[in-house]
């Protein structure tokens, strides 16, 4: 089965989770899998997958994780070639930021490839 879009929905109550999941039914969303438990602390949760097949439908857009700018690959190249000057200044205007948030930014986001 090919699709789109999905999320878990995760509650700690069974019926809260069956409301949610009737609702994205009624939108167009199907459930796969079956009914899922998890353990975090101290709680139990329960947890079902729905996914979107048309991915014209957004009704799980606002699950869906934002795609990052393009510009952070061009910094992450930057820094990997040792650019670290140019990598920050590109943060820089492209974000709207001051320098030492972009210079922090990249240091504490992208310094893992100026090592390697």
């Amino acid at each position: 089965m090919k699709f789109i879009r999905y999320t878990n929905v995760l509650r700690d109550d069974l019926d809260e989770l069956n409301q949610e999941v009737n609702n994205l039914i009624s939108k167009g969303c199907s459930p796969i899998g079956g009914l899922g438990l998890i353990h975090i602390g101290q709680k139990l949760f329960y947890y079902q997958t729905i996914v979107v097949e048309d991915e014209n439908h957004d009704v799980l857009g606002y699950y869906i994780e934002k795609k990052e700018p393009d510009y952070l690959e061009e910094v992450r190249r930057l820094v990997k070639e040792r650019k670290l000057l140019e990598a920050v200044k590109l943060y820089k205007d492209k974000a709207g930021i001051g320098l030492a948030e972009a210079k922090a930014w990249v240091e504490t986001n992208c310094m893992d490839l100026y090592r390697t």
